[in-house]
């Protein structure tokens, strides 16, 4: 629920809509609420928009990937432009 509240925050609702299939490595509430007090809250303001999309897209690429098949040295590409 914290992570879907961030991409409705980052205004990312829409790019997750559709058929497009996404692998998402996100952390769990448990983990959200494992970071620094306050972090989760300032990441939703408004004014740290551009960070929170950064943060979100970076952890996501397109395609359904899995563990069993990923290879070592396999590199994925984020949504974010970033190397995985």
């Amino acid at each position: 629920s914290t992570l879907t509240a961030a991409i409705a925050a980052a205004g990312l609702s829409s790019t997750f809509t559709g058929t497009t299939r996404y692998t998402v490595f996100a952390p769990v509430n448990s983990a959200f609420a494992a970071l620094p007090a306050g972090t989760v809250d300032a990441l939703l303001q408004s004014g740290n928009l551009s960070t929170l999309q950064a943060l979100l897209t970076n952890h996501v690429v397109a395609g359904d990937v899995r563990a069993n098949t990923l290879q070592d040295g396999q590199v994925l590409t984020t949504l974010g432009g970033k190397s995985l």
